[in-house]
């Protein structure tokens, strides 16, 4: 994937457990994310949806309940169950990510206190991903306490493989970026993912996903 100069997102406001306001800036990849392969200028909104339906089709099977069993390097494990009837092509994307073994080895490289963990990128930068983006699946579904949402730049349709999982309610980021999953067990070890900024501690490297189990079962 190629990247473009980095992009200035607003501060947001969190309210820490102390009661305190404290600004982050929001869960973004680094910098903008451009298609391995550019599309035609004259691309259509249907052209776009035929393009996802093609990449994710027979992912997901209607009537399976889709979770993720998370085992990271250290030992800790937590499971994400997943929202295909609110964010299917996220769901499809992460799922297939997954089971290609993507996440292996890839590191929780910005984790903020008092706000989120965000991962899913194998440089370890916050600019990496797959090699394609996927256009945003917005819903009314709030980031509570253990919501699993995607990470983008400033383009709303710019998602890829980083994800990010909140500590907190974070109600700046409603409507403005997709909510797909939530930690169904585990937020204990979610808690204990070691702290880190990448701007400001780029040598100093975040705990690893060592494996991601997709576990499908009946509804």
């Amino acid at each position: 994937m190629k990247f473009i100069r980095s992009c200035i997102i607003p501060l947001l406001c969190i309210a820490a457990a102390c009661g305190q306001d404290k600004p982050q800036n929001p869960p973004q990849e680094a910098r903008p994310a451009m298609p391995a392969n550019p599309t035609p200028r004259h691309i259509t909104p249907a052209d776009i949806d035929q393009i996802v339906i093609d990449r994710f089709k027979g992912v997901l099977k209607a009537d399976q309940v889709y979770t993720a069993l998370v085992t990271l390097e250290k030992g800790d494990t937590f499971e994400i169950l997943f929202y295909p009837n609110i964010a299917p092509n996220h769901v499809a994307n992460f799922v297939s990510l997954a089971k290609k073994g993507y996440y292996n080895g890839v590191t929780f490289h910005r984790v903020l206190e008092d706000f989120m963990a965000q991962g899913g990128d194998p440089t370890g930068s916050g600019s990496g991903g797959p090699g394609y983006t996927i256009p945003a699946e917005f819903s009314d579904i709030p980031h509570v306490r253990g919501s699993v949402s995607m990470a983008r730049t400033a383009d709303p349709n710019s998602a890829g493989s980083q994800f990010f999982i909140c500590f907190a309610p974070v109600a700046s980021l409603d409507g403005k970026y997709t909510n797909f999953g939530e930690i169904k067990s585990g937020m204990e070890s979610v808690d204990r993912l070691k702290k880190r900024d990448p701007q400001s501690n780029p040598r100093f490297k975040g705990d690893a996903i060592k494996t991601v189990e997709i576990i499908e079962s009946a509804q």
